[in-house]
C-alpha cells in the first residue's frame, strides 16, 4: 500500500513543502493511533528570506543538548541543525565525527538514482524467446517491487502509478503469446545477470537473511525474495524461486513447462528489448522488431519507487536501486558499482563527503560511516531543487514527499506520541535509522518563524531500551521545529 499520495506532490513544491492536512490524513499508513492532536494546516510551508533568519535562543540550544544526552542514546551522540535557505549552522554537536548511519543512508540512494535516471523511469521485467526453439527466458531488470498478486486479486484500480508490477499478470500475457503462436510446450530459463558480484553486502550479519531482515540482491525477485507474498523467509536464491513460481503459473494457464527451470546469462538469448530502466512504458505483449519479446510488465516510476524506499525504509528496493544506479553511472551493477554511483553523485551537488565510506545502499552494513554534515547538505540540496509546478520540475522532489511524517506515515507513524514529542506530530518528515545500538533520525521541519531547518542526530553506541532512545531523537527534531 502506498504511504504518500499523488495529490501531495501538487502541494509540495520541494522548495516551499506545502501540505494541507488533508492530504497528510490521507497519506497516513493503515496504523491505529488513539485520539491524535490536531495536524496543523500547513507543514513545511514557504523558506522565508535567509536576512530574516534568527540567532538561536540559548535555551533552545540547551534544550537540543539536554535531549541528546538522554542515557538511552549513550555516550556517542552527534547532531546538526541548519538553515536550509542561508546553510546557517544552528547547533552542532560532534557534527563531524563519523558514524555508523543505518536507514538514514536511504536518503542518499535516493538522491543518487533520481540522478541516475530521473523521476518518471521504469523497470521492466520480460520474457523472451530463448536461443533454440521452445525456449522462454524470463528476464530481470531490477525491479524489487514485483509482486506474485495480480492486479485484479488485490483490487488494484487501473493506471494507479504505484501499483507494483505482477509476474502473475506477466505468466497470463505470456501464456496467451505462447498460445497466439502454437507453442503449449516450452523450457524455462531465467536471466539475472543484469546485477554482478555479491548478493550479500560486506558488513552484513550473516543472520540477516535466515531472520527475514533482507534478501540477497538479485536482479530477479519477487515480492522482496520472500518464499511468499506474506512470508518474511528469504529465499537463499531469489532469482530461481521467482522463476519457479512463474513456471508454476504458466502451467496453470495450460503451458507445458519442462520440470527443470535455469539460469542462462543474457548473452545467450536472442532477445533485442533492454532490461535496464525505460523511462516509460506499459505492460505488454507485442513482440519487438525481432519477434523476440513475448511479454513484459513495468515498475511504478521512479518517483513511487524512491518515495516507497523512503517511507517504508524499503531495504530490499534500496539495494536494488543502488546496483542500478551503479550500473547507469559506473558501469557496474553491484554493491561497489553503487556506492561509488552515490559518492560521485554526492561530489557533483558539492555535499560534503568527509569521513565518509559507504559499503551499501540500505545501511545495514556495519561497516558505513558518515557524519552529520553529509545528511544535512543532501537534505538541503534536496530543498533546493526546483519546485514540483510549473514546466520547470526539478529531479529530487520524490526525497522530500518520501520522507516519513511523524505520527503519520511509514516508520514514523506509531512515533512522536509522548509529551515531550507530540508537537512534532504532522510537523517532522524525517528518515529513521535503526540497527542493534544504533539510533538516528536525519530530516526537515518548518520552524516558528517559517524558516525550513534541516537536521540530522545520530547515537551510534546506544545502550536502549530502543523506545526511549528513539523519543529523544524524536524529542530533538520536535524542539527543531519550536525553533
Amino acid at each position: 500500500m502506498r504511504t504518500t499520495v499523488a495529490a501531495a506532490r501538487v502541494l509540495i513544491p520541494v522548495a516551499a513543502l506545502a501540505l494541507t492536512a488533508t492530504s497528510v490524513a490521507q497519506a497516513s499508513v493503515p496504523t491505529v493511533v488513539v485520539a491524535p492532536p490536531s495536524v496543523p494546516s500547513q507543514v513545511l510551508v514557504p523558506v522565508v528570506s535567509p536576512a530574516n533568519a534568527d540567532v538561536p535562543a540559548a535555551d533552545w540550544v540547551a534544550s537540543l543538548d539536554t535531549a541528546l544526552s538522554a542515557k538511552a542514546l549513550g555516550p556517542d551522540v552527534a547532531g546538526l541543525v541548519t538553515d536550509a535557505a542561508s546553510g546557517k549552522v544552528l547547533y552542532s554537536r560532534f557534527s563531524s565525527r563519523a558514524q555508523q548511519p543505518a536507514s538514514t543512508i536511504k536518503i542518499l540512494t535516493a538522491i543518487t538514482v533520481l540522478k541516475a535516471f530521473g523521476p518518471d523511469a521504469r523497470l521492466t521485467t520480460s520474457v523472451v524467446m530463448g536461443a533454440k526453439t521452445g525456449d522462454i527466458v524470463l528476464r530481470g531488470g531490477g525491479d524489487a517491487t514485483l509482486t506474485r498478486v495480480n492486479a485484479a486479486d488485490a483490487g488494484w484500480p487501473a493506471g494507479q502509478g504505484a501499483r507494483p508490477a505482477s509476474l502473475t499478470d506477466l505468466a497470463i500475457r505470456t501464456a496467451a503469446s505462447l498460445h497466439k503462436a502454437g507453442l503449449t510446450s516450452v523450457h524455462l530459463h531465467f536471466d539475472d545477470s543484469l546485477f554482478v558480484g555479491d548478493r550479500l553486502a560486506p558488513g552484513w550479519k550473516p543472520s540477516f537473511v535466515a531472520a527475514g531482515v533482507v534478501s540477497p540482491v538479485t536482479a530477479l525477485s519477487v515480492d522482496g525474495g520472500r518464499l511468499s507474498a506474506s512470508s518474511t523467509s528469504r529465499s537463499l536464491d531469489p532469482s530461481a524461486s521467482a522463476a519457479e513460481f512463474f513456471a508454476a503459473r504458466l502451467r496453470k494457464l495450460g503451458i507445458a513447462v519442462a520440470v527443470s527451470v535455469s539460469r542462462i546469462s543474457g548473452a545467450a538469448t536472442l532477445s533485442s528489448a533492454s532490461p535496464n530502466p525505460s523511462p516509460s512504458g506499459s505492460s505488454s505483449t507485442a513482440s519487438d522488431s525481432n519477434g523476440s519479446v513475448l511479454a513484459s510488465v513495468v515498475s511504478p516510476p521512479m518517483t513511487d519507487l524512491v518515495e516507497r524506499l523512503l517511507t517504508r525504509s524499503d531495504d530490499d528496493l534500496a539495494e536494488a536501486l543502488g546496483h542500478l544506479a551503479g550500473g547507469k553511472l559506473v558501469g557496474s551493477a553491484s554493491f561497489k558499482g553503487g556506492v561509488q554511483a552515490t559518492m560521485d553523485t554526492l561530489e557533483q551537488l558539492g555535499i560534503s563527503m568527509r569521513g565518509t565510506h559507504l559499503a551499501d545502499a540500505s545501511g545495514l552494513s556495519s561497516i558505513n560511516e558518515l557524519d552529520a554534515a553529509t545528511f544535512t547538505q543532501a537534505l538541503t540540496a534536496v530543498v533546493a531543487d526546483k519546485p514540483f509546478t510549473g514546466s520547470q520540475v526539478g529531479t529530487l522532489w520524490p526525497v522530500a514527499s518520501g520522507l516519513p511524517i511523524a505520527g503519520l506515515t511509514g516508520t514514523l507513524a506509531d512515533r512522536f506520541t509522548a509529551p515531550k514529542t507530540v508537537a512534532g506530530r504532522g510537523i517532522v518528515r524525517a528518515k529513521t535509522g535503526t540497527l542493534t545500538g544504533v539510533v538516528g533520525l536525519a530530516g526537515m521541519v518548518r520552524d516558528s518563524h517559517g524558516h525550513i531547518l534541516i537536521f540530522d542526530f545520530d547515537a551510534d553506541q546506544s545502550p536502549g531500551p530502543l523506545t526511549d532512545a528513539r523519543a529523544a531523537v524524536d524529542h530533538a527534531a520536535t524542539i527543531v521545529s519550536r525553533h
